[in-house]
């Protein structure tokens, strides 16, 4: 670490210091907004900084500023319905999940998933991103497939960090999810082609949860196959030649 960003941080660390001394002398005194040098301070920081300054506060957890990632453009629901057939779409729940510090600067997260069923299967979208499964996750079954994201939440030193991927809910375990995917048979590796419209919250009869945002694949399975996902099996069926 560069002696500026110590410098930084012990900045950051004695204004905190002087807010809390300040605080304590006028607790009759209406609450005073944060001083803007602290905050442009801290937000230079980078996140394995960010822990030793919430370490140095005390703090048992420290949210990260969120994240975020670059995925296909979603086009309008008619065209994305005519789409579909493109992606191998799953229904599916993850059963393990692993967070890791990228780089000092991000969060990152491995989702294993157990596949209870799958509506329509495709050959996996071109990409260039090669990804190897951590150790931990493997063997990767028959029925199961692994997913990388942004964002997470691990601990270190004690301090929890969390960091969430702008736009793109977070996955929760043993939850089951309807899944748009490119999926590598081969190698287990699936990607979310289309971020947060790639996936949508399900009840356990697999039924739309009420509780999932509302999003284009939302759309197209109300608007094109009755909110019925055996309908939508039996229709993508009938589009194989």
């Amino acid at each position: 670490m560069t002696s500026s960003r110590i410098a930084c941080i012990a900045l950051v660390i004695a204004i905190g210091l002087l807010a809390i001394v300040g605080a304590g002398s006028q607790q009759n005194s209406p609450k005073q907004a944060e001083p803007s040098s602290r905050q442009s301070s801290e937000a230079k920081l980078k996140l394995s900084e960010r822990i030793m300054l919430a370490k140095a506060r005390g703090e048992g957890k420290v949210m990260i500023p969120a994240t975020t990632s670059l995925y296909n453009e979603v086009p309008d629901a008619s065209e994305f319905e005519l789409l579909l057939s493109r992606y191998t779409i799953i229904i599916a729940e993850p059963i393990q999940t692993s967070s890791y510090i990228y780089r000092a600067e991000s969060i990152r997260s491995w989702y294993k998933f157990k596949v209870i069923e799958t509506l329509s299967a495709a050959a996996p979208v071109i990409t260039h991103i090669e990804r190897q499964a951590p150790a931990e996750f493997l063997p990767i079954g028959q029925d199961e497939f692994l997913l990388h994201r942004e964002g997470g939440t691990v601990t270190v030193d004690g301090v929890q960090a969390s960091q969430k991927e702008l736009g793109v809910p977070a996955f929760a375990k043993s939850r089951r999810y309807l899944l748009v995917l490119s999926l590598n048979p081969h190698t287990g590796l699936a990607e979310l082609p289309l971020g947060a419209n790639s996936f949508l919250l399900l009840r356990s009869d697999n039924g739309l949860d009420g509780a999932s945002e509302p999003n284009s694949l939302r759309e197209v399975v109300q608007t094109y196959h009755g909110g019925s996902l055996e309908k939508l099996k039996n229709d993508l069926k009938a589009r194989k030649p």
